[in-house]
This record gives structure tokens, C-alpha cells and sequence, in this order.
């Protein structure tokens, strides 16, 4: 498909250097997409989006809520399988991106800790967790 401009009566092609800038865009674009899908995921919780906001989260039962590490991980995999399947971005930009995807959501983790995924609440030394906190175990799949 190639890129039509009309001006002064009629159509003139695009040059390469405009062709060439508009892809870049188009690639761009979807990173930023993807990235900004991603950090939502991340964030999604509510006990990470009220650490986030700093609202206070002493008044909320911790048990109330429910650890879903497993899951938040599993809508990041696989909005970037969809990424890779239907090759939305270059491998050049997919490899990095998904990398540093993958750290973020460990680092946002880190940084904003959710009550109800406190490792001695969850699992025993030999649960279905495997002695793993949920956090490390859904990062480690990733």
C-alpha cells in the first residue's frame, strides 16, 4: 500500500524519507500501545492502584481481595503473544520491548507490595506456589 498525497490538481507520490517516517510512526505507535496496555495490567489491582494514588489501605480487609498475580501475569503473556502472532511489531522492537515489559511489571511489583500476596498467606513451603513467592513465581513465567 503505498501512501497518495493530492495537492495542486493532482497526485504526487510521497517521498521515501515521508514513506519511511510514517512506518516508523506506525511502529511507534503500537510500542506505545502495547507498553501502556501492559503498565495498566500492572497496575490494575486495587490495592497497587491505591498505593499508587497514596490513598490509605489500612481501612481495606486484606482478605477481601484476592491474590491474582497468576492472572495479571497470564493478560501480559498474552497480550504480547497476540503482539507476536499477528506480527504488529519488528522483531528488532518486539525483543526489547517485551523485556523490558517483563521487568516493569517485577519492578512495579516491588515497589507497590499488595497485602493480600504476603508469601506466608498464600501457601505453605510445599503449596502450589512452590515456596515461591506469587510474585517471583508469576515473573519467573513470564
Amino acid at each position: 500500500a503505498s501512501l497518495w498525497l493530492s495537492y495542486r490538481g493532482g497526485s504526487q507520490r510521497l517521498p521515501v524519507k515521508t514513506r519511511r517516517l510514517a512506518q516508523y510512526s506506525v511502529v511507534a505507535l503500537r510500542a506505545a500501545t502495547v507498553w501502556g496496555l501492559c503498565t495498566l495490567v500492572s497496575v490494575s489491582s486495587s490495592s497497587r492502584r491505591r498505593a499508587l494514588l497514596g490513598l490509605d489501605s489500612s481501612s481495606m480487609d486484606v482478605h477481601q481481595e484476592p491474590c491474582e498475580e497468576g492472572a495479571t501475569t497470564q493478560w501480559i503473556a498474552v497480550l504480547l503473544g497476540f503482539v507476536a502472532i499477528f506480527r504488529q511489531l519488528p522483531f528488532f522492537v518486539y525483543l526489547p520491548l517485551s523485556q523490558l515489559l517483563c521487568l516493569q511489571h517485577l519492578l512495579l511489583g516491588l515497589l507497590l507490595r499488595r497485602p493480600e500476596c504476603q508469601y506466608a498467606a498464600i501457601s505453605g513451603p510445599n503449596g502450589p506456589l512452590l515456596g515461591l513467592p506469587p510474585l517471583v513465581l508469576s515473573s519467573l513465567q513470564l
